[in-house]
């Protein structure tokens, strides 16, 4: 006896409304960021344990890598996170103008780089640490100070900063 196989096909229409409805899901999802941050204060990323806390329910378990960058005022205080980058199960490739863009368009005056190794083991590799050089370079031309690349583990974190590379 052959199994039937169900094929679903998506005309045009059908792809455009999946995609509208993703669209309107996201856009949901970052609104409800956006109002956790604004009704729980300016957070302060005076430390990498502060931003670690900060993002670290967000990122600790997921299944690829994610790269996000912290928008900072002159107190350090948070203006967003924006998420830039969503790779694959042991990296990210990254384009230093995604990383500053946010940046550039809230006039955030100081970033920190935030990314997590679904591996759990939050020891950056040299791919990280040239990243952090890359990026500390672009901002620098841009005026924008990298203050730190922490990299979210399972239950533990990495400063790049400590760690000596910037």
């Amino acid at each position: 006896m052959m199994a039937k196989q169900c094929r679903l096909i998506l005309d045009d229409t059908d792809m455009i409304e999946l995609i509208g409805e993703n669209l309107r899901y996201l856009s949901e999802i970052r609104a409800r960021q956006v109002t956790r941050i604004a009704e729980a204060g300016p957070a302060c990323a005076n430390s990498p344990e502060a931003v670690y806390e900060l993002l670290a329910p967000e990122m600790e378990g997921l299944p690829q890598e994610q790269l996000r960058v912290v928008l900072l005022n002159t107190k350090n205080q948070v203006i967003d996170t924006a998420l830039i980058y969503q790779g694959q199960v042991d990296n990210v490739q990254v384009r230093m103008a995604e990383i500053f863009r946010p940046a550039v368009i809230k006039n955030a005056l100081s970033v920190i780089l935030v990314h997590n190794h679904p591996t759990g083991d939050p020891v950056p590799s040299d791919d990280d640490k040239q990243t952090t050089q890359r990026a500390k370079a672009a901002g620098e031309l841009l005026d924008i100070k990298l203050l730190d690349h922490i990299i979210i583990g399972r239950g533990r974190f990495v400063s790049l900063k400590r760690y000596g590379v910037l």
